[in-house]
């Protein structure tokens, strides 16, 4: 082949290529697909509502034909499990307490209280028991329903007054003293 023959061929391949990424950018805009987010990266701002901040239960995503669709939110007091190996999971708040399973380190779990002898009551997966806070990190998860889970760690005190403000109305009570609070019916 001639040397004006191939370049222009390496040309028209180029122009082609250059509009097939143009295309899938304008899909992926139009089905209203976000990027793809790396480990490390932060988290996208949260979207905002009437009192400027996401509360659980309201959300609006972008269905598949671009139309936009109410989304079921929930916005949780989270951790994210810390250790070098796995973290035992027990039946109550202390190392007494029997050993439920073995939770790995890196998980994000559901805090449901955390008491003033350094253990929490968690939600990990389907199952629930205690674990020692010297082992979590703090933060907020967002779940959105048919779309995705998101852990965004921060201090204790800010992920608390982000649930609180969140959940305006719901019991958000999450420290408890163990001389208040009984273990089989968390009732005083």
């Amino acid at each position: 082949m001639k040397k004006e023959t191939q370049s222009k061929i390496l040309t028209a391949l180029i122009i082609i290529c250059g509009l097939l990424i143009v295309i899938m950018l304008v899909m992926i805009v139009a089905r209203g697909a976000e990027p793809v987010r790396r480990a490390g990266q932060p988290l996208p701002e949260p979207i905002s509502s009437n009192s400027g901040m996401l509360t659980a239960g309201e959300s609006m995503g972008i269905g598949p034909g671009g139309e936009t669709e109410a989304v079921e939110v929930q916005i949780l007091l989270g951790a994210s499990i810390s250790a070098n190996t796995g973290v035992n999971l027990r039946t109550g708040p202390g190392k007494e307490y029997d050993v439920v399973l073995s939770a790995e380190s890196g998980q994000f779990v559901e805090v449901e209280l955390i008491y003033d002898n350094g253990w929490a009551k968690i939600k990990y997966g389907s199952r629930e028991g205690y674990i020692s806070t010297d082992f979590l990190s703090y933060g907020i998860i967002t779940k959105k329903k048919g779309f995705s889970t998101e852990f965004e760690e921060m201090s204790l005190e800010k992920a608390v007054s982000v649930y609180r403000e969140a959940n305006p109305g719901a019991n958000t009570e999450v420290f408890a003293s163990l001389g208040s609070v009984s273990e089989d019916t968390g009732q005083q």
